[in-house]
């Protein structure tokens, strides 16, 4: 490992370049290296044993010292099992550093957390990588994003096949890539072990996921949602600024039913990027009509009070975005109602999403579910294109060459499970990959607001995952949250037509379907 010699950042070179505020770019992220670290503008500086962690003013953070002598720092926003939002007194109560690390990896929210020793240095990341982490072997640094961790040139990842189509929004990256050959992604339910600078798995479902009987099922959607109730609940107390986005969707509408106990501690709003999303905001704010609550709504396209009408700005927000998280072609504009959206509802405080809800409709399966009816061996190929890594036509016209590094990743990965957690691939494969490399990356660029999903629980994630995946495709747990929930958000229609259809002919057939039915 080559020890790092305190250059300047790719981030700042970048900001200066393109004239952005450095600090606010990189406003909710962080850097982790060992020794003296150079400082980086609006950041803080905390030391754990022999390390330096600088962390930006929009991150939230915690640093303690537990009471046998163990450092630790929480970086973004954690909810334990109790419901509290973590803080330095949580930490400082524990009391070893197992108890410590099993403390916080049972905690909900977005966040990483690292955990200082005299017999090891580790830093772990939440149940889905959505406060995203890479690491460069080269540098010996640590930090969220690939521009923040290099203080060289990016060299071009010819070890993943799709990179230069990742790199360009026309593909994804999986498997620990990045953009640069050599930094690594922390994949979700590994540590990095902060000295070697290699990554270890620490969780693999065994235990956890497991074959739930029809029987226990109304108990175990009962736990769904009451974890999903207890950390909704614990972020609007802690947090007086805590916000809901709801649509004509399914996933914002079981977080609504769950929050139904508290909803008016929350600011609830909806948004419009085209026609589709116009109903959807009709949809929300009749639902948030039926709870007697005000809804926010922002659609530039019809409100010029949320119209962004000068390019410059609307340029300078794109190249903020593309340089905070990595990807992207600089120069290039993103899509200006989206970066309007982003930018209209009131600045700060926490943005709860639905993401990682998909997981309660079995969105990675689709027509693999059959695979799992027949109980057949798990086919690599249908892995592969499940994973959404570029479309079907791009990946069939991969080189074999190609195609083979991508099968390799991907056999490497799927060998760490046995068991129920192996028939259940496509969810671990949304959880570990799907999510990390994406909105893991992709939020660190959302820096109006910081964005969280109480869905990131393990606990939860696990729950769900044991539920069958072609009952859930059915729709049939969403819908028992709802209706033991908030069963007056019940017949509400969706923003999906054949959504509406379908669950209005389930409840026709029989009005207690989603547990009755075999």
């Amino acid at each position: 490992m080559t020890v790092h010699t305190h250059q300047m950042t790719r981030a700042e070179h970048l900001c200066a370049q393109y004239e952005l505020d450095f600090a606010e770019v990189f406003s909710q992220q962080f850097r982790v290296e060992k020794g003296d670290a150079r400082p980086l503008p609006g950041f803080a500086l905390h030391r754990l044993g022999h390390w330096h962690v600088q962390v930006a003013a929009g991150l939230p953070s915690a640093v303690a010292e537990t009471q046998q002598g163990t450092h630790v720092a929480l970086l973004g926003v954690a909810v334990d099992a109790n419901g509290d939002v973590v803080t330095k007194q949580h930490l400082s109560r524990q009391t070893s550093a197992d108890d410590l690390i099993t403390y916080l990896n049972a905690c909900a929210g977005r966040f990483v957390f690292i955990v200082v020793t005299s017999q090891f240095s580790r830093l772990y990341g939440d149940a889905v990588g959505s406060l995203g982490a890479v690491y460069d072997p080269q540098d010996g640094c640590i930090a969220s994003t690939i521009n923040l961790v290099l203080t060289r040139e990016v060299v071009e990842n010819d070890d993943y096949p799709l990179a230069a189509l990742a790199s360009h929004a026309k593909a994804r990256f999986a498997f620990g890539h990045t953009a640069d050959k050599y930094v690594k992604r922390l994949l979700p339910n590994h540590y990095l072990d902060m000295e070697a600078l290699t990554q270890h798995r620490f969780w693999d479902g065994q235990g956890d996921i497991t074959d739930i009987a029809p029987s226990d099922t109304p108990a175990v959607i009962d736990q769904i949602a009451d974890r999903l109730t207890q950390v909704m609940a614990g972020l609007a107390t802690y947090f007086p600024d805590t916000k809901l986005p709801i649509t004509g969707g399914l996933d914002s509408r079981v977080l609504l039913s769950c929050a139904e106990p508290f909803v008016d501690k929350l600011f609830l709003y909806s948004h419009a990027e085209n026609m589709m999303g116009r109903r959807d905001t009709r949809i929300a704010g009749r639902l948030a009509q039926i709870l007697d609550q005000p809804m926010a709504v922002y659609d530039p396209g019809r409100d010029p009070d949320y119209a962004i009408d000068d390019a410059v700005r609307l340029m300078t927000l794109s190249n903020a975005s593309q340089i905070a998280n990595g990807e992207g072609v600089l120069g290039t504009q993103i899509s200006q109602v989206r970066l309007e959206v982003l930018q209209a509802p009131p600045r700060g405080g926490i943005v709860m999403r639905g993401n990682a809800g998909e997981l309660m409709r079995a969105m990675l399966w689709r027509r693999a579910i059959v695979e799992y009816k027949n109980n057949t061996t798990h086919d690599v190929q249908t892995g592969l294109r499940m994973m959404m890594l570029t479309d079907n036509e791009m990946l069939k016209d991969l080189n074999p060459t190609d195609r083979d590094k991508l099968m390799q990743d991907y056999n490497a990965w799927y060998a760490d499970f046995s068991g129920t957690p192996a028939k259940r691939v496509f969810d671990l494969l949304f959880i570990e990959h799907f999510l990390s490399h994406g909105q893991g990356n992709h939020f660190y660029a959302f820096t109006h607001n910081f964005y969280l999903y109480p869905y990131c629980d393990r606990k939860v994630l696990s729950l769900i995952t044991s539920l069958p995946p072609d009952h859930r495709a059915e729709l049939r747990y969403t819908e028992a949250i709802i209706a033991t929930r908030a069963p007056e958000l019940r017949d509400m229609k969706y923003g999906r037509k054949p959504v509406t259809v379908h669950l209005r002919a389930m409840r026709n057939e029989d009005p207690n379907w989603f547990f009755n039915r075999d």
